[in-house]
């Protein structure tokens, strides 16, 4: 969001305020003695600190003392927009329709209906306009007659970091040395935090269906461990040694060059058990002209034409998903042609969120 903001500032708005998670409220007063003309205020949730062990009761008050210091610091400063960043950024939704405001409201999760029903009723009647990450995102969470919902899909990867041709065969070769992966292997591959919802598991048993077929195949998972999820690795990895693939998987942890590992993939996986709104990872390995198979859910037939750019699988299917992986693995011709149409549907479809949301704003203030 701190991206999109700042390409918005820019694009010609006088100024662009960013309330930040974990801020304290008086840091929010800091902003009154700013330039008097702003164009957008970003909130987030936490413009006051909030322990998770706080009690209902001072949840409450310190709500309603977040939406009282939101509400004042916009009646002092003339602003014509507030954006929400997420459904839970109730606080900046409500000040800014009791200050007179236009409030957008960004749509970017899934969670469950009953879990979140109030917020949804405050989305439908206080938001001017909801902006989703994608169509189905809006219509699981407020349902298809929904009509102040425009879809802005978030920004296609950056064309300098996701470059194919920036990585050679000499250094995807240092990447598989890097891994201790041979030549002659296979590389399959997923990226994404360590969280039981992205699906590792199903990629781990389709991947014993893939290494009974094709032992030279490894599995590649990068992605760092999650506060509260510490222990799923090493339940990934009990599983790995269960199927007797331990030595075929690899977690490589957090790492920072993503792209260049990426780069050295055969195959990329995206195999989430829940309904993703729009995962980055599906597009950057598309952009990386990776043959990508992911979950039919969510916002993924939305960045995926099945069969043309990348396939659609049950996340489930873990033998479905092997038999898909093994005919890419076995047909380099048909790897290459759906990696150089992924590409290009890329960048053909998503468009800068940053351009689309200030002509929105434009729309909105005629």
């Amino acid at each position: 969001m701190l991206r999109t903001a700042q390409e918005i500032a820019r694009q010609g708005w006088k100024e662009v305020l960013l309330a930040l998670p974990e801020q304290d409220t008086p840091e929010l007063e800091k902003f009154s003695s700013a330039r008097s003309c702003f164009a957008a205020i970003y909130a987030n949730r936490h413009t006051y600190k909030l322990s998770k062990r706080s009690r209902p009761s001072k949840y409450a008050i310190d709500t309603i003392k977040g939406i009282a210091q939101l509400y004042r610091w916009l009646k002092k400063n003339p602003v014509a927009i507030v954006h929400a960043n997420d459904l839970l950024d109730f606080h900046a939704a409500i000040a800014g329709w009791l200050a007179g405001s236009k409030v957008i409201w960004h749509l970017r999760t899934v969670r469950p209906k009953w879990m979140v029903a109030p917020f949804l009723f405050l989305m439908r009647m206080l938001a001017t306009r909801v902006l989703s990450v994608s169509q189905a995102t809006a219509d699981k969470m407020l349902g298809k007659t929904f009509r102040k919902v425009t879809v802005v899909y978030d920004s296609p990867p950056d064309t300098k970091l996701f470059d194919p041709q920036k990585y050679s065969a000499e250094q995807k070769k240092a990447v598989r040395q890097s891994l201790g992966i041979a030549e002659t292997d296979y590389i399959v591959g997923m990226v994404g935090k360590l969280v039981r919802l992205k699906g590792h598991e199903y990629f781990i048993r389709a991947g014993k269906h893939v290494i009974d077929r094709m032992p030279n195949t490894k599995l590649v998972i990068v992605g760092g461990t999650v506060q509260g999820h510490e222990e799923y690795e090493q339940e990934l990895q009990r599983l790995a040694k269960a199927l007797g693939i331990q030595n075929n998987l690899i977690f490589t942890g957090f790492r920072s060059d993503a792209p260049a590992i990426i780069a050295a993939y055969d195959v990329m996986l995206q195999v989430s058990i829940f309904e993703d709104p729009f995962p980055g990872v599906v597009l950057q390995g598309m952009a990386m002209e990776k043959p990508v198979l992911a979950s039919r859910l969510g916002g993924i037939p939305e960045q995926i034409d099945d069969g043309v750019n990348g396939f659609l699988v049950d996340p489930r299917d873990s033998f479905g998903i092997a038999q898909r992986i093994i005919a890419l693995l076995k047909d380099a011709p048909l790897c290459e042609r759906l990696g150089k149409a992924a590409r290009r549907a890329v960048y053909a479809k998503f468009k800068d969120d940053a351009e689309v949301i200030n002509g929105i704003y434009d729309e909105l203030l005629r």
